[in-house]
């Protein structure tokens, strides 16, 4: 069944007695935990195990997400499940890996999208009509690749089997930013703080605030020191961190000194999987398997409404389990497993290196010289904290 972001919890929506949003083509990444947007029987809480290891954070809510051409069986259970799945009020989902056998099986994927086969969404069409830009679709890049192979190593002994899968996504969405009061700035060199006063007096002069207060000199001498500062300030790449943008009066108010600054910053997802099983059958009766997942993966998301500021949140998702199976009799059998998973969270603000310092802001001790949020209403700009963002989440399971 094909699956918009290969993520198997989609499949949810397929069994009766389920009620969630249908999957969205464009969402970002690989959709992350799709269960948690399903009620199953009226319960919101769903149960994911991976051969027979739970795959879920339970402070996070993060799964593993393994490729679907590693899984052998999705299974759920809807109501009237025994207590070993009372972990959740909704539904409990099994899923299998593949193993090897005694025949050499496997598989290689590509998938390709690109946004110069998509046609443009409605509403953003008509954002971009209204604004005077060409009708384009948001950016959508995606590269997913990889494959599976799986047989023996000891003919009716020794099997292994083992996956890798690779995603890589530009993702345009969000939507645009677009500010028709984007404030008219020099077009060239700005670190003359004398010309650029003038430059601020001859274009502003006489103005003052939203809210009134003292108007701009008509040579800019008024102009705050942290002001000047914050539009001479450049990132490490050189760009300022206030682009220039040309004057247009998009509003017909009949101002020169604003423009129309469009932006669109494309969300990024890298992730690379790779899951490895292995079964010995010590007897006929017993059979030893070790099953490893292991994924790494990234988002970095738009910070603010100005280029250059960004989020990162990368991740890691492991899970292990190791089985003994013993048929003792036709009708008894013991099961013995450990399992293991370790779920990594991180949040880390990019902000290209600018500091309080950089444009001459006094700060107490403990705010570590970061840049706080600073927040001008009229043009609509933002600046996100750019302190380096210490939330880091490792949750560890283990059970038996």
């Amino acid at each position: 069944i094909p699956l918009s972001t290969r993520n198997f919890t989609q499949l949810l929506g397929l069994q009766a007695g389920v009620i969630g949003s249908i999957p969205d083509t464009l969402t970002f990444g690989n959709g992350g935990n799709a269960a948690a947007g399903y009620s199953v029987g009226g319960g919101t809480e769903n149960s994911i195990n991976i051969d027979g290891v739970s795959a879920t954070s339970s402070s996070s809510g993060n799964i593993s997400v393994p490729s679907p051409d590693a899984l052998a069986e999705f299974k759920m259970q809807t109501s009237t499940y025994s207590a070993e799945y009372g972990r959740a009020n909704g539904g409990a989902i099994d899923v299998t890996t593949k193993t090897g056998t005694n025949q050499f099986h496997g598989d290689g994927f590509y998938f390709f999208r690109n946004k110069a086969l998509d046609a443009n969404l409605y509403f953003n069409k008509q954002t971009q009509l209204a604004s005077g830009l060409p009708n384009t679709p948001p950016d959508l890049r995606q590269s997913q690749f990889g494959g599976t192979i799986g047989g023996p190593v000891l003919r009716n002994k020794l099997f292994f089997f083992f996956s890798y899968q690779e995603t890589k996504q530009v993702n345009g969405n969000s939507g645009l930013s677009i500010n028709d009061s984007y404030p008219l700035l020099p077009s060239g060199d700005r670190s003359n703080t004398g010309a650029l006063q003038q430059f601020l007096g001859a274009t502003y002069g006489g103005e003052s605030g939203l809210f009134g207060g003292e108007t701009v000199a008509a040579n800019g001498s008024n102009v705050n020191p942290v002001a000047l500062k914050l539009i001479q300030a450049k990132f490490a790449n050189g760009n300022y961190v206030l682009p220039y943008v040309s004057a247009k009066d998009v509003t017909g108010a009949g101002r020169t000194n604003v423009g129309q600054f469009v932006w669109d910053y494309p969300n990024l997802y890298r992730e690379k999987q790779y899951l490895g099983n292995g079964d010995y059958k010590l007897t006929p009766n017993q059979t030893l398997s070790t099953k490893y997942f292991n994924s790494h993966s990234l988002v970095s998301v738009a910070n603010g409404t100005l280029p250059g500021f960004t989020a990162d949140s990368p991740s890691i998702s492991e899970n292990a389990v190791i089985t003994h199976n013993f048929i003792i009799t036709p009708t008894l059998v013991n099961e013995f497993k450990i399992g293991f998973l370790r779920q990594v969270s991180n949040y880390k603000n990019n902000n290209g290196g600018l500091q309080a310092s950089d444009i001459g802001m006094l700060q107490t001790p403990d705010a570590h010289n970061s840049l706080p949020s600073l927040i001008f209403a009229l043009p609509g700009l933002i600046f996100p904290s750019s302190q380096i963002s210490t939330q880091n989440s490792t949750e560890n399971q283990y059970s038996l």
